[in-house]
């Protein structure tokens, strides 16, 4: 991902934009190392909690950890948890903007 300083800023504090419509519950709490983020959401036929913690290291990375619990109806209740670690890999390379994104790759389990 490109990030700069404004796109940063936006992907940390969403303050302007409002919780999604499909949300009962959007809470946000900042914390001096990142942030905590707790929702229930509910569409397509089922319900997801999730439980996100971003912990900030300094100007140049940050982990994410995100426990999501999905209840659905007609499915057995699924449970799935996410990490996630970003550092600092330079300027943008030429062909991309801020907040233009590449495909992922997976980690081997």
């Amino acid at each position: 991902m490109c990030i700069d300083q404004a796109t940063e800023r936006r992907l940390v504090t969403h303050t302007s934009e409002p919780p999604p419509e499909y949300c009962s519950k959007y809470e946000r709490q900042f914390t001096s190392t990142g942030a905590i983020i707790d929702t229930v959401c509910t569409q397509v036929g089922g319900t997801t909690t999730t439980h996100r913690v971003v912990t900030y290291k300094g100007d140049t990375a940050y982990t994410m950890t995100m426990h999501a619990q999905r209840v659905q109806t007609n499915a057995p209740p699924s449970e799935d948890i996410l990490s996630e670690q970003g550092t600092w890999q330079g300027a943008c390379p030429p062909s991309m903007k801020p907040g233009d994104m590449l495909p992922m790759t997976l980690a081997p389990r």
